[in-house]
């Protein structure tokens, strides 16, 4: 009598794939349950406020109380402190929508408009940003 449903031969090709009935549950992956509504263009806006002038840019509003952010020794500023500078400028139930992965992504898209260097910080812990000397800033020529 052959077994149902027959056993492919050892060595052929899926003999050794996971059956339905062994199927492994997939892991809990921690996810938003409430939607967060972010204006993303406020988000860039404001995030170059604080980094503009802190990676030497020439700004272009004038300027304001919001304490500017200031690079260490080599003209480097901290992603870290740059999500941290948001505090100045939002509001506390605001600033609980606008999560790191926000400010990351504004961020890349900063670094590719106005020609930055993301760079990481041995061991991943935080990330570093400065101007790329060599790129121009299309919008002023900068």
């Amino acid at each position: 009598s052959t077994p149902w449903p027959p056993q492919p031969p050892e060595g052929a090709f899926g003999a050794h794939l996971v059956t339905q009935s062994r199927r492994l549950r997939p892991e809990y992956v921690q996810y938003a349950r409430v939607a967060k509504k972010v204006d993303v263009r406020r988000l860039k806006e404001n995030l170059w406020a604080g980094i503009g002038a802190g990676v030497g840019f020439k700004p272009s509003h004038p300027p304001s109380a919001v304490p500017a952010l200031q690079p260490d020794e080599s003209g480097t500023l901290k992603f870290t402190s740059i999500m941290n500078h948001l505090q100045h400028v939002y509001p506390r139930r605001q600033l609980a929508d606008i999560s790191t992965s926000y400010g990351f992504i504004c961020l890349l898209h900063l670094a590719n408009e106005k020609g930055l260097v993301v760079e990481n910080v041995e061991g991943w812990g935080d990330l570093r940003v400065r101007r790329d000397e060599g790129a121009v800033d299309l919008d002023h020529g900068d």
